[in-house]
This record gives C-alpha cells, sequence and structure tokens, in this order.
C-alpha cells in the first residue's frame, strides 16, 4: 500500500509549538523516501529550511507576530485574553487561510495532507480539495478524557458555536476533542 514514494503536505501553524514536533515525523517520512512539504500561513520558511524541511508557503504571507515569554505567559493566564487569542487562532484566522492554502494544496499536489489539528485551514481546504488528511496533534487534545476539566478547556467551549459555523460555511463535516479537530483516517498526538 505504501510501497511508492507518497508527496505529503504538512499544514502547520507558525508557533515553534506547533511546527517543532511536526519536525520528526516529516523526517522520519523523507528517510522513508516520501517527499515531503510543509506550508504555513506565516513565513517561517527560513526556520523550516534550516531544519531541512522543504517549504511551499502562500504568496504574500509575513512572518509571524511572537509575543516574548513573559507577556504570553500573562496573556494566557487572563481569561478574557485566552479567549480572544483561540478565537483569533481558530476561529478568525483560518477564513483568510483557506483560499491561499488550496492555492497550495493544487501547486504541491500532495497524494495526503498531514495537518496540525488546531490548523483549521487545513482540513477545510483539503476537504474541499478532496485531499485526504491525517491529523498530527501537537498537544494531548486528542486523548483527553470527556471527564478532564480546566480553563482551558471550558474557555475552547465558548467557541463551539463559532468554530461549527466556520465548518458549516464550507460545508464540511468534522468531529474535535477539545480544540483539535480529528481525522477519520487517523489523528496521532505527538
Amino acid at each position: 500500500m505504501y510501497d511508492e514514494p507518497m508527496r505529503v503536505l504538512v499544514v502547520t501553524l507558525p508557533d515553534r509549538g506547533n511546527y517543532h514536533p511536526l519536525l520528526g515525523p516529516a523526517a522520519e517520512l523523507v528517510r522513508r523516501g516520501h517527499d515531503v512539504v510543509f506550508t504555513c500561513q506565516a513565513d517561517i520558511a527560513a526556520e523550516l529550511q534550516a531544519a531541512g524541511a522543504k517549504v511551499h508557503l502562500p504568496d504574500g504571507v509575513q512572518p509571524p507576530l511572537r509575543e516574548d515569554g513573559e507577556k504570553l505567559a500573562k496573556l494566557l493566564f487572563d481569561p478574557v485574553s485566552l479567549a480572544g487569542i483561540n478565537r483569533r487562532l481558530l476561529i478568525d484566522s483560518p477564513r483568510f487561510f483557506v483560499e491561499p492554502l488550496r492555492a497550495v494544496i493544487r501547486a504541491v499536489k500532495p497524494d495526503v495532507i498531514a495537518i496540525d489539528t488546531v490548523a483549521y485551514a487545513g482540513v477545510i481546504a483539503a476537504e474541499l480539495e478532496k485531499i485526504p488528511w491525517v491529523g498530527w496533534a501537537t498537544s494531548l487534545g486528542p486523548v483527553i478524557p470527556d471527564s478532564f476539566d480546566s480553563r482551558l478547556i471550558r474557555t475552547l467551549r465558548l467557541l463551539e458555536s463559532a468554530r461549527a459555523s466556520l465548518f458549516a460555511s464550507y460545508n464540511v463535516n468534522a468531529r474535535f476533542r477539545v480544540a483539535d479537530v480529528v481525522s477519520p483516517r487517523g489523528t496521532a498526538a505527538l
């Protein structure tokens, strides 16, 4: 089934905590003879290329805005800031990235797409382009038991209606665990 080399497009987010965990599985695919290309909604090409990855970014992407560790920690501790960050990342940002990502998919012509499970635009674009996709989770979201509770989980529940609306606007059905979209073909928690 996987004897022939495949072209794999890896869709990641621009935060190091999102793309660093994906580098190892991608490198293993390359070692096994597959052609792996990364894409992102921000220009992290230099960092990915320094790690040995091939990159194909959408036209016109800009470098990511990054907060320093202390400032980011304060933002994440504040419930209002946390809700705003999650809304921008999970609901607002994907709307702008779906069409540019579809263009990348058409240019790269992947056989399969490995998508960071919170990169919703990747799931929507893969479904619209009818390319099979798998989830690569950079958190434990897909394996957290239903009984588990936290401030982050409560904050994310507030976005469920907006998330459902986002996916419905593209006529894409999806299943979620916490913030992570779960692939019907398989999701790995890295």
